[in-house]
């Protein structure tokens, strides 16, 4: 059975995650973002309910993200999808920005932290 991209399946009959899928993840999150920045034309956002600006882009961005299925049919979309799966969708683009970490002032230590020699960064 061909992949959906048209691709045959690999020999385990698994579709390999694409690494241009989660750039493009990746890079949306810094579009949007940068987006944010702009619109508020060098002012801060405006704190809600306890929430900085960037914490509440953050926290928008993992809900969008967020996703509930069954074991199964989880490893059904790793075989199939040729994209990442939601939870690496929600949490890997944001975990290479360094403004995520200033945003929940995320330290060596805590669970999220990623060093920054370890944060990609592609432009």
């Amino acid at each position: 059975m061909a992949r959906p991209d048209g691709n045959p399946p690999d020999k385990a009959g698994t579709a390999p995650l694409p690494r241009s899928t989660t750039i493009r993840t990746r890079s949306c999150a810094v579009w949007l973002r940068t987006l944010l920045k702009i619109s508020l034309n060098g002012h801060p956002a405006e704190v809600i309910d306890g929430f900085i600006g960037d914490q509440r882009f953050f926290m928008g961005w993992a809900q969008v993200w967020r996703g509930k299925y069954r074991e199964y049919e989880q490893i059904r979309r790793i075989k199939v999808d040729p994209h990442s799966p939601p939870s690496v969708r929600g949490v890997a683009p944001v975990k290479n920005q360094n403004a995520f970490f200033d945003a929940f002032d995320i330290k060596d230590g805590d669970k999220m932290f990623l060093a920054p020699g370890k944060r990609v960064t592609i432009w």
